[in-house]
């Protein structure tokens, strides 16, 4: 929310190349800390400061992305830009929520069945209450097992979590990383430099 305030300052004297860049690098950063914290264990008071990092970053990119695509075709083909523009975007949600989803819920069920299955639960016992503990279904699956087992096991899940976190993180700060270089390579300087206010155009022309 406060990210797009600043981002319009510098936008001013910055071309939307760096500020792409930035905004990136400055999402890198926060889903890298969110990956050591998620690995590390930390409180979630701590995991709060890679979460505002995350979203800084998403605050730069989501007001300056719009502006570098209009700025980047001829005004003719502003409508189109626009549309290719909001497509793209929520096409790339929706596949990086399906994807890292999937990512989160694999890895969990795997470091979960490992655990569990060295804490004593059979294979295939271990395969159903996986299943039920990358839902999020704690309460459920711990009720399927013996009372001996579930102080172990609920450990276990947590830690499976934490560690599925931790990859996801990881993951969407390799994608961030990539699309950062990306848009330092690719976008022109020329075309997404700022535009001086009195080089600007009048209303009253």
């Amino acid at each position: 929310l406060v990210a797009p305030r600043f981002g319009a300052g510098l936008a001013k004297r910055h071309s939307g190349r760096a500020l792409l860049t930035l905004g990136l690098l400055i999402t890198l950063a926060g889903d890298l800390l969110l990956c050591l914290f998620a690995w590390l264990d930390a409180t979630y008071a701590v995991t709060v400061i890679g979460m505002l990092l995350a979203g800084i970053g998403a605050g730069l990119l989501n007001s300056e992305t719009a502006k570098a695509m209009q700025t980047a075709v001829p005004t003719q083909r502003a409508g189109m830009a626009s549309g290719i523009g909001a497509t793209v975007r929520f096409v790339g949600l929706l596949v990086a929520v399906a994807g890292l989803g999937a990512a989160l819920s694999r890895t969990i069920s795997h470091q979960f069945m490992a655990m569990s299955e060295h804490l004593g639960l059979g294979h295939r016992a271990a395969t159903a209450v996986a299943h039920k503990v990358a839902a999020g279904q704690f309460g459920a699956a711990l009720a399927s097992v013996s009372e001996s087992l579930r102080p172990g096991l609920h450990a276990a899940a947590s830690a499976a979590f934490a560690r599925g976190f931790a990859a996801v993180s990881l993951s969407a700060a390799v994608v961030a990383g990539i699309a950062a270089a990306c848009a330092f390579l690719l976008v022109r300087h020329s075309d997404t430099a700022p535009i001086a206010e009195d080089s600007a155009p009048s209303s009253m022309e």
